[in-house]
Formats: structure tokens, C-alpha cells, sequence
């Protein structure tokens, strides 16, 4: 009669699964969570701990598909608890596994990394190299997170090195990933960008297209740490064409981002390039006219030197010759009147000359042999503005044409430092330099 009532139970609780199965291929969670519970409570009737543990467990996924982690991880461990129960290693590895990627979710990576550990633990000792592969990306993955590089590519490594065995290509895909998001963070670029190369001919054969162009979007960041703006930005762009094929908003989103930075990064190094153009011109153009300028000091030098040595030429003619100081011609060394003028060369370096009409009178003549007049008197007296004719200095009407005779406020400045003198001073009083009255 128990047998016939758990074999009814057994079948009412099956139902209730097929239609929780139903609702929850058509994506009606909710529906799905109440004929699961309805299925659980009649598994529980006839003691049936396995299909318990099933229900359990699937229930947890529903929750963490809600993202409400808290119950997902309630109804995974009450799950757990009766596969271990029952002695069941690998539902109890794969339970621990499940309950670690939700603390993941959850930035709990302690609790994530003890779960997973356990997982770990099992799986090696039923020598199941896929699972703990899987384990150890998930570890590597929380020590990455927790900047515990060289220990997170440790563990990408040894997982790789089992998917290599197993001829996973796609696991290894993942790994490299990994390790190549690792290697830019360590800033060693040329191994990211290998890395990430690396996974991307290993999805380019399998054709993941979300893979493919998660890698783009890698070797694109990569570029841009290395400061090749316009390589990256490439790549980003060919990610960003297949994440919108796939319809990858979030993706999309965060890429999105990334491009527009590069973009303004680029944009920057246009003009920091223009500028430096710039600058380069100027420098180029100062360049030139410093070597315009020292073109031409070169050529004034030479000027100078050509000039001095004409001017050298000149005093060794003048040297060896004698000039007239009356006309400026050069004579014969020898000669004792000018060639030009006909003046006594003689007379006219040592007499006085007439200021009045120019003629060189002996240094003791009182009146000019020309034109008569009194040397001393023409030296020191007042010309006549009208005639001409020397007067005394106090004179004040010209005694020849009877002019009054004005004096001129004249201010005796020297032309060297400007100073102004007295009308009668011979040399500057500031300076000592001779005066020309």
C-alpha cells in the first residue's frame, strides 16, 4: 500500500517538475520557482533526497539568473548539504564551484576563493582535469582581482598546460586572455599583445565571434598603453562591429568609452604634432637667421679688415708721401710746394693761416701777405655779418661799414660728452677734450 502511495507521490512530484520545465523553457521564471517548490514538497514526502537535492539546486540557479545571490546561494547550499549525504563527491565539488562564481558576482572573494578551493580539492582527487582547469581560472581570475599577479598567471599557466593536454583550444583561448590582461598590467606590453594575438587565432578558428572580439578589444587597449593610438583604436573598432552584430549592449557600452577616449588621445597627439611642426618651423626659420647673422657679421668682419687694410694702404701713402693741408693732395716725400695748389708745403705745415681768406702766412706775420689783414685780429675779433671785416672783440658797430655788431649767445658744448663749456673755454672742463671755437 507504501509502495503504491510513494509511486503516486513520485508521479504527482515528476509532473510538477515537467511543468516548472515548461515555464521555465519560455522564460517564466517565477511560474518556474512555484512548480519547482510544488515538486520539492512532494519529493520530500517519499524521502526522495537525490531528486531533492536536484530541485534544490536548480531553484539556486533560478535565483542567481534573478541576480538575487542571497537565496541562490541559500537553496545551493541546502543542496550541497544532501549530496554530501549522499556521498555524492561531484555534485558536491560542482555545488561548491557554483556557490564560489556567485560570491564572485558578489565581490566576496574570500568566501568565493574557499568554495572554489574545495571544488579544487575534489576534482583533483577524482582526476578531473577539465573541472580543475575550470577551478583554476576561477582562482586565478579572484587573485588577479586582489592584485596578486605573479600567483593569479601561475594559476592561468597550470590551467592552460591542462586544456593543452586535453586539446581544449578553447580553454586555452581563455587562459591566454588571461594572462594577457596580466602581462599589460605588469607593463610588459609585448607579451600582452602576444598573448592576446595568441587567443585570437585560437577563436579566429573556432569562430567565437564574442571571443574574437573580446581579444580585438584587448589588442586594441594594448596598442593604446603602448601609445600606438591609431593601431588600437583600429582594433577597438572592429570589436565594437561585432559586439553591435551580436547585439552586446553592455559590451558595447564600455567600449564605447574607450574609443571615444582614444579618440581624444589621438586628436590631442594631432595637435601636440602640428605644434611641434610649428615650433620646428620657428626654430628652423631662427636657425636661419642666426646663420644669416653670423653671414653677415662674417662678411662686415671681412669689410673691416678690407677697409683697414685700405686705410693702412693710405697712411703708409700718406707716410711715404706728404699731404697738402691746404688741398689734401699727396706730394713727392721730397717736394717743397703742392703739385695741386701750388702752396709752399713748408709755409703751410708750419705758418698761420689766414682765417679770413685762407692763405698761409710765416708763424711771426701780424697781417695777412694776401688780403692785409691783422692775423691777431681775425684770430680773436668779431666778423662783420654784412662785410666781412674782422673788428675787436668789445667793438660794437663795424669800423669799416659802421653794422652794429651783435654777440650771439654761444654755448661752447662739447662733442664728445656733451658738457656745456664756457664761450672762451679751450678744452671741456668734464672731459678734457679739445674745443673747436
Amino acid at each position: 500500500m507504501n509502495e503504491k502511495k510513494d509511486s503516486n507521490q513520485e508521479k504527482i512530484a515528476k509532473d510538477l517538475w515537467d511543468r516548472a520545465m515548461l515555464y521555465l523553457n519560455t522564460g517564466k521564471k517565477k511560474e518556474a520557482l512555484n512548480y519547482l517548490q510544488k515538486s520539492l514538497n512532494e519529493y520530500k514526502k517519499i524521502n526522495d533526497k537525490e531528486k531533492m537535492a536536484n530541485i534544490l539546486g536548480n531553484m539556486g540557479l533560478l535565483y542567481k539568473d534573478m541576480n538575487q545571490l542571497e537565496e541562490s546561494i541559500k537553496y545551493i547550499e541546502q543542496a550541497k548539504t544532501l549530496y554530501k549525504e549522499q556521498g555524492n563527491k561531484r555534485k558536491i565539488a560542482k555545488s561548491s564551484s557554483i556557490i564560489g562564481d556567485i560570491y564572485m558576482e558578489a565581490d566576496e572573494d574570500l568566501k568565493a576563493l574557499e568554495n572554489i578551493k574545495e571544488a579544487y580539492t575534489i576534482y583533483k582527487d577524482l582526476d578531473d582535469e577539465q573541472n580543475v582547469a575550470l577551478c583554476l581560472i576561477d582562482t586565478g581570475i579572484i587573485k588577479m582581482h586582489n592584485e596578486e599577479l605573479d600567483k593569479a598567471l601561475k594559476d592561468f599557466k597550470t590551467a592552460y598546460e591542462i586544456y593543452d593536454r586535453l586539446h581544449d583550444e578553447e580553454g586555452m583561448s581563455t587562459c591566454l586572455g588571461n594572462m594577457g590582461i596580466i602581462y599589460k598590467r605588469k607593463d610588459d606590453l609585448l607579451k600582452a599583445l602576444n598573448h592576446h594575438q595568441k587567443a585570437l587565432n585560437i577563436d579566429q578558428k573556432l569562430d567565437n565571434k564574442l571571443d574574437i572580439a573580446r581579444d580585438l578589444s584587448n589588442i586594441g587597449v594594448t596598442y593604446v598603453a603602448m601609445g600606438k593610438f591609431s593601431m588600437g583604436l583600429e582594433n577597438l573598432k572592429k570589436a565594437q562591429d561585432i559586439f553591435e552584430e551580436q547585439d552586446e549592449s553592455l559590451e558595447l557600452e564600455k567600449l564605447s568609452n574607450i574609443i571615444l577616449d582614444v579618440k581624444n588621445k589621438i586628436e590631442t597627439e594631432v595637435k601636440s604634432e602640428i605644434e611641434m611642426e610649428h615650433i620646428q618651423e620657428i626654430q628652423k626659420q631662427a636657425d636661419n637667421l642666426v646663420k644669416l647673422d653670423i653671414k653677415k657679421q662674417k662678411d662686415l668682419e671681412k669689410e673691416e679688415i678690407f677697409q683697414n687694410k685700405n686705410l693702412q694702404k693710405e697712411e703708409n701713402e700718406e707716410i711715404e708721401k706728404q699731404k697738402c693741408p691746404q688741398c689734401g693732395f699727396l706730394n713727392n716725400k721730397d717736394a717743397e710746394y703742392c703739385g695741386n695748389c701750388g702752396i709752399s708745403l713748408e709755409l703751410a705745415k708750419s705758418g698761420v693761416k689766414c682765417p679770413n681768406c685762407g692763405t698761409y702766412n710765416n708763424a711771426d706775420a701780424r697781417f695777412c701777405g694776401n688780403c692785409g689783414i691783422s692775423l691777431e685780429l681775425a684770430k680773436s675779433g668779431v666778423k662783420c655779418p654784412r662785410c666781412g671785416f674782422f673788428n675787436k672783440k668789445d667793438a660794437k658797430y663795424c669800423v669799416k661799414c659802421g653794422n652794429k655788431l651783435e654777440k650771439k649767445d654761444i654755448t661752447n658744448k662739447c662733442p664728445q660728452c656733451g658738457f656745456i663749456n664756457k664761450n672762451e673755454a679751450l678744452f671741456c672742463a668734464e672731459c678734457g677734450n679739445k674745443l673747436e671755437n
